[in-house]
């Protein structure tokens, strides 16, 4: 074994993070994005992201007795082209703020 620790470790299999695809089984992705993703998707800071959920400024969603906001991608192309945000406060600390029906 060498005495550089980044060789050493580069020597190991990498780690899974369980969302690789198994041989023979089918890969369910889920509907919803995590701020990282909507980070990643306008250009900006998790920190911005964190902050226009709180100011109900972006549609997503919060389970009631949870903190992680959760988000659609067909709601934030509304909200991208412009579609007005209706908000719910739900019971136990929950919210969901989506795009107004055109209807």
């Amino acid at each position: 074994m060498s005495g550089d620790p980044v060789r050493a470790a580069s020597s190991h299999p990498p780690v899974s993070s369980g969302n690789e695809p198994v041989e023979g089984l089918a890969v369910l992705r889920s509907p919803y994005l995590l701020v990282e993703d909507v980070a990643e998707r306008l250009r900006c800071s998790t920190r911005k992201v964190h902050e226009l959920t709180r100011t109900a400024a972006i549609p997503h969603r919060r389970l009631p007795g949870s903190r992680p906001c959760l988000f659609l991608e067909t709601e934030l192309q509304a909200w991208e082209a412009g579609a007005q945000l209706e908000v719910r406060e739900l019971a136990g600390g929950g919210r969901v703020v989506r795009p107004k029906d055109a209807t």
